[in-house]
């Protein structure tokens, strides 16, 4: 298809099949808690992702569970004030692109 001679259908028809091909994306919030062990300091941030291929809670809890296992996927201690010493870093909340608590950890107290 030449797009020099792209009729109106045309383009409505390939705008539609891009937003077909988007449906395996789903944008999500992830509230992150980095827990500062040596000082006792609990910080939180949100940070957006927008993932390929993820479309359930399920498919979330396996990006993030497989992200954790390896170095450097999340920083969100990047996100929060810095503190010296060891800390860990674990999703407490999660929230779909409008906002809807999907997941919430029991132990995380607002």
């Amino acid at each position: 298809m030449n797009p020099e001679y792209l009729d109106s259908q045309s383009f409505v028809e390939i705008i539609d099949l891009r937003s077909i091909l988007r449906l395996d994306t789903m944008k999500f919030t992830v509230k992150w808690e980095v827990h500062y062990y040596d000082e006792d300091i609990k910080l939180y941030c949100d940070i957006d992702q927008d993932e390929d291929h993820v479309k359930t809670l399920d498919d979330i809890f396996t990006f993030l569970d497989k992200g954790l296992e390896e170095p450097d996927t999340f920083t969100p201690e990047m996100a929060v004030e810095f503190h010296d010493g060891d800390f860990n870093i674990e999703y407490v909340v999660i929230y779909d692109e409008d906002g809807k608590v999907l997941f919430k950890d029991p132990d995380f107290i607002e």
